[in-house]
């Protein structure tokens, strides 16, 4: 669709709602799709409304226009699966399409597949619109514009609320984050101006808003201009640069591949007796070079829930692929930190799961050449693994794998080749075709893992040489970051205080000699008299309130100061510099033909 038609559209549709000023929002809602649809037959509409009541009639009265429109509803009140399947409905539909949706859609789901966005309902705080807005303005909107219609009825409160937003604060023409502070407040204060009871009580509690709004976004970006350089600018802070000689240091990675080849395995154990992992290829899945992936199913049994102390559900249905995980967010991604691997990677790690293999048989003809050099004498070797943690201001991890011999000796680079899980079924012969048993009494493991141990201590040394200075660079930025704003505070509270000792010096001197007083009390024209008095009065409160917040405000002083001692107290606290190595797991490998 050319976009002037959707301007034409947009100017067709304002005039008319000027027009139908009294007429259903209903029925301009229906003109509106009408439009819509005339101008282009596939197009595909987000409409927010607050209430469900409201969404279903809206279901029906679209669906009343008999055009073949697919409607599809998405609320609280329907299931994980019934939300899915909408959102897969209203995505792949090549119809002219709308899904109808409450608040529930303007938060975690993504339509940037969509680029056409109604506000049948305003919410009071501008946040949720910005948030409905975020759905479709986002990585991967492929239309150069988004078009968003806001319904609003002249003359009525509607007017109001988005002539403040939209007028007032700019809304969707300047930064949202900067002026969240401000936002935050305007759901409050237009429900105590909605809910007032005079339509003049409304329009003076109207004007007031306006009045503060001016003041507040006049300090708010005068505060932005003086913390411009609290910020850390990407270009004089560079990670990249600092972890790049990082790369140096062997570590062990997983990858996506590896960790479904890994979850594959467990469950294949002991004739699935944890559950089993399936492809769901009637589900669908997206075209790659490689072929196509499906979505996984993943079912697990009573025995390993109760294992995992209930902490995960019975079944589960999504992805090991990061690119078929884009694509279907509905779905879950199995990666680290999704609380079925997580599990699963604890109870393989815990001493009550039994493993399979007691040892690792090698083949020998697999050895690479640089391998092929070790003493036949090395029948039998140790393959250690262990994690080390660096806490600090920052805290990071790190697994690093050790292979050495009875003598605890560093077989080097053989950790690497023993890890490499892509090659996993050639290197090793699983089962023991020779039934050969080990004698762990001649075997001294706790004196071969504390070999072990220093030898992972000098290789991760370089590791750890980086990390205290990035770790050191982040400190020292956040510490002048927390500076800078204490200052800011400060001074502002400074000037604050020097200008409300000002303001209680005018006022002071204001306040009538005795002498004065007594000639007003003898003016015989009681109105004036009742003037005079009233003035008098006035200067007497604003006095006793100036006090209050001379007061209030050296409170604050008092506090910005102890805030910002515990502050740098803890930041030193946690900025411990230490480092930790312990053993994961080890395993003994052993050599055949």
């Amino acid at each position: 669709m050319e976009l002037v038609n959707q301007e034409k559209i947009l100017l067709n549709f304002y005039e008319k709602l000027n027009k139908l000023a009294y007429d259903s929002k209903a029925d301009i809602l229906v003109d509106l799709i009408n439009q819509i649809y005339a101008s282009n037959p596939n197009e595909k509409i987000l409409i927010f409304t607050q209430f469900v009541d409201t969404l279903l009639f809206l279901k029906d009265l679209i669906e009343a226009q008999d055009k073949g429109i697919t409607v599809q509803t998405f609320y609280g009140g329907l299931d994980k699966e019934q939300k899915d399947y909408a959102v897969e409905i209203f995505r792949n539909s090549t119809n002219f399409s709308v899904l109808l949706s409450t608040e529930v859609g303007g938060e975690g789901r993504n339509f940037q597949f969509c680029r056409v966005l109604i506000n049948y309902d305003l919410p009071w705080n501008p946040m949720k619109l910005e948030q409905r807005i975020g759905r479709l303005d986002r990585i991967g909107q492929e239309s150069r514009e988004i078009f968003i219609y806001n319904f609003v009825i002249e003359h009525t409160i509607e007017t109001d609320i988005i002539f403040a937003l939209n007028k007032r604060i700019n809304l969707f023409e300047e930064s949202i984050g900067l002026l969240e502070p401000i936002l935050g407040k305007i759901e409050k204060d237009m429900k105590e101006i909605i809910f007032s009871e005079s339509a003049g009580r409304k329009r003076k509690k109207l004007n007031e808003l306006y009045r503060t709004l001016e003041e507040e976004i006049k300090k708010a970006k005068e505060i932005e201009m003086q913390l411009d350089d609290l910020m850390i600018d990407k270009k004089s802070f560079q990670m990249d640069s600092l972890i790049s000689s990082l790369a140096s240091c062997q570590e062990v990675e997983l990858s996506h591949n590896e960790l479904n080849l890994f979850i594959k395995h467990f469950f294949d154990l002991d004739n699935r007796r944890f559950g089993f992992l399936e492809s769901l290829e009637e589900e669908g899945g997206i075209q790659t070079v490689d072929g196509k992936i499906f979505l996984t199913r993943i079912q697990l049994n009573n025995d390993l829930i109760d294992r995992l102390g209930k902490k995960v559900s019975h079944e589960y249905i999504g992805t090991f692929n990061v690119e078929l995980a884009k694509e279907r967010e509905e779905i879950d991604f199995f990666a680290l930190g999704h609380p079925i691997i997580d599990n699963i990677l604890s109870f393989c790690r815990d001493y009550s799961f039994k493993g399979v293999f007691t040892k690792l048989n090698v083949k020998k003809g697999k050895l690479p050449k640089y391998l092929e050099s070790i003493p036949s004498s090395y029948n039998e070797l140790y393959l250690f693994i262990f994690t080390v943690k660096f806490q600090g201001y920052i805290i990071e991890h790190q697994l690093s794998a050790i292979v050495i011999d009875r003598n605890g000796n560093n077989i080097d680079k053989m950790a690497n080749f023993l890890l490499d899980i892509e090659n996993y079924a050639d290197i090793y012969q699983f089962g023991d075709p020779f039934n050969n048993k080990i004698n762990l009494n001649n075997v001294n493991l706790e004196y071969l893992s504390e070999e072990a141990k220093k030898h992972i201590k000098w290789k991760t040394s370089q590791w750890k040489r980086e990390i205290k200075k990035l770790n050191d660079k982040i400190f020292k930025l956040e510490q002048n970051k927390k500076k800078k704003i204490f200052i800011h505070k400060k001074n502002a509270l400074n000037h604050k205080l020097e200008s409300l000792n000002q303001k209680l010096e005018r006022n002071v001197h204001k306040r009538p000699t005795e002498r004065q007083k007594e000639n007003i009390m003898m003016i015989e024209d009681e109105k004036k008299k009742k003037n005079k008095r009233k003035k008098i009065q006035e200067i007497e409160e604003e006095i006793d309130n100036t006090q209050k917040d001379i007061s209030k405000t050296r409170k604050k002083l008092d506090d910005l100061s102890f805030e910002y001692e515990d502050l740098k107290n803890d930041m030193i606290k946690r900025n411990r510099g230490k480092y930790y190595t312990n053993l994961l797991s080890c395993g003994i490998i052993r050599f055949i033909d």
